[in-house]
């Protein structure tokens, strides 16, 4: 037995609630109702935690790991954490990185006199 099957059968053993009919739709339902109702009125803890990189990399590898066992479920992660990402930018949480603005200088120097014969360069 290689070590793909022995991790493949490690993940599905792992994840046998999933198989309980009741808490697979419990689960379902959990997810519905955070991705309709519970988005929206996004407090600023979560938004704390869609901040942080590694938060942000543990939710893919929890979906990654879910879709061994059930795609409903792993789908429905993926739109929850594709629609924080979007209410928290929405929201102006993410701090973006800013472009450096190039200056142009016109080569055009007027000079203009002035009654003590000083030149003043604009």
């Amino acid at each position: 037995m290689g070590s793909i099957e022995k991790l493949n059968l490690a993940i599905e053993k792992s994840l046998l609630l999933l198989e309980i009919p009741i808490i697979k739709f419990l689960v379902i339902c959990l997810l519905v109702i955070y991705n309709t109702v519970l988005i929206p009125p996004f407090n600023n803890v979560v938004c704390q935690w869609f901040r942080w990189f590694w938060f942000k990399l543990f939710y893919i590898l929890i979906i990654i790991y879910v879709a061994f066992k059930d795609k409903t479920i792993a789908l429905l992660l993926a739109i929850s954490f594709i629609l924080s990402i979007q209410q928290l930018e929405k929201n102006g949480h993410v701090i973006k990185k800013r472009k450096n603005k190039r200056v142009r200088f016109n080569n055009k120097v007027e000079y203009y006199p002035i009654q003590d014969k000083t030149i003043i360069i604009k």
